[in-house]
């Protein structure tokens, strides 16, 4: 079509049907933000069904399928037998009605996350628009994932010019684990683009070299002022994993000489900022003890009653409570799969039915997605997700080295990061799995762009 013809059918097509590129956008911007706002169930649940309706009315009337490339399906299958599996698991649950509501609210409404973000990475590879392209998706969903990052920091610097101390551990409107958890994936997002851009690879966000480097700089200030570990040492590995992965690209450029001196000087500013981190968080210096305690869970029984106090350290002290929590559960987790291999039936709350099952008291979960979601499907749930999540893996790593897709690498580092959070924390939950999987779909289909546009080519 040419500049002419397509100025003339703009002209015919309804105002609604020219702007629904920019209701994609706007809505999976608002989308991303509502999800880890705390109290907005029905907010999100409403911008979801929106934006699943637009993007499924406008892939139909473009005839346009969700799952066509041939990377897709066997990850696809994987997800559909996963889903059949969660299903069945409902059967082995003490109250399988309380189990199927759970099953509907969490695993299929981020089922239909995953279909929503399918719809909008396809219309943005197939549609001719200016408003909607793979560049102006991964953009828009970066902004909102930095909105989180922002207001941490806002607020900050609001109660330090009025105490003139800096706050720690405050995320206004979001929680501060929900917080850190989109720091992590925003930190992929940006990480991915700066490889790309410097190994002479087509950039993934539209943003000038000043904007992406503020926004590395807005990240890992966000990430000190949340101080929470889990998030500061996934981090410090995915910037390990960059410096490494950027001297690899750069071995044919880079004097010798020149990136032994910057490599030391990477890893004096990584262990610089590791130590600023540690300071800041007064738990790290009881983290041994603490977990050497909370290995004796037959004696020591605070991790299963919460009125029961928690037990003295070596100082007299009480042992730090995220540390001697998460270890005690990790490790009854773990004996607790062993007892029920197909697991306890779906639920958010496997870890507890586990616990009540086994010691007749118990609620809540693990701290620890992988363990919880080994409790609620079962080993064979837990493979079907590993799976799943390394076929996906796989393909992310490949197109980058072997297209130079940027997505990919993009798509790596958010499987790759939320495994790693999988095992320390319970992410993978109401909101956070509607987001990883909306995400997850996105990037994958984005992923996929040269060898869907080299078929239609063929075709």
């Amino acid at each position: 079509m040419d500049l002419n013809n397509r100025h003339s059918a703009a002209a015919k097509t309804p105002h609604s049907s020219r702007h629904w590129p920019l209701w994609i956008l706007y809505l999976a911007v608002l989308l991303n933000i509502a999800w880890p706002m705390q109290h907005s169930v029905a907010i999100r649940n409403i911008l979801l069904l929106l934006l699943l309706m637009v993007s499924f009315a406008q892939a139909w009337r473009q005839h346009i399928r969700p799952w066509q490339a041939d990377e897709l399906k066997l990850p696809g299958k994987l997800y559909l037998a996963l889903t059949g599996w969660l299903l069945a698991t409902v059967l082995l649950a003490d109250d399988p009605l309380n189990s199927l509501n759970q099953y509907r609210g969490e695993w299929l409404m981020a089922t239909l996350a995953l279909l929503t973000g399918l719809l909008c990475a396809r219309l943005a590879q197939q549609t001719e628009s200016n408003a909607l392209t793979p560049l102006s998706l991964t953009s828009a969903l970066a902004f909102a994932l930095a909105v989180p990052a922002l207001l941490v920091i806002g607020n900050a610097l609001l109660v330090w010019v009025k105490t003139h101390v800096l706050p720690f551990w405050d995320a206004p409107l979001l929680g501060r684990t929900a917080a850190s958890e989109i720091n992590n994936m925003l930190y992929g997002i940006l990480i991915a683009d700066a490889l790309s851009r410097s190994a002479r690879r087509p950039p993934l966000l539209l943003l000038s070299k000043t904007c992406l480097a503020l926004a590395l700089l807005l990240v890992l200030v966000a990430t000190y002022l949340l101080n929470t570990r889990n998030s500061t040492i996934g981090i410090l590995l995915m910037t390990l994993f960059a410096l490494s992965l950027l001297a690899w690209q750069q071995r044919q450029r880079i004097n010798k000489l020149a990136l032994l001196l910057a490599g030391i000087a990477a890893i004096a500013t990584i262990g610089w900022y590791a130590h600023i981190s540690y300071r800041a968080d007064a738990r790290w210096t009881a983290f041994n003890e603490s977990v050497e305690i909370a290995m004796d869970t037959e004696h020591n029984k605070a991790w299963l009653n919460t009125a029961l106090p928690l037990p003295l350290m070596s100082n007299g002290q009480h042992v730090d409570h995220s540390a001697y929590m998460r270890m005690a559960w990790a490790k009854e987790g773990a004996l607790a799969i062993l007892d029920y291999p197909l697991g306890v039936g779906f639920g958010r709350n496997a870890f507890g039915h586990a616990m009540l099952r086994k010691y007749g008291i118990g609620r809540g979960h693990s701290h620890s997605g992988l363990i919880d979601f080994a409790l609620s499907g079962g080993i064979p749930g837990l493979l079907l997700w590993l799976g799943f999540s390394a076929v996906l893996l796989r393909f992310g790593w490949r197109s980058y080295f072997r297209d130079s897709n940027p997505t990919g690498l993009a798509l790596t580092l958010l499987i790759a990061g939320t495994l790693f959070r999988m095992i320390v924390d319970s992410n993978l939950r109401d909101h956070g799995l509607e987001q990883y999987l909306f995400l997850l779909a996105v990037f994958a289909v984005l992923t996929c762009r040269n060898d869907i546009q080299a078929t239609q080519t063929s075709a």
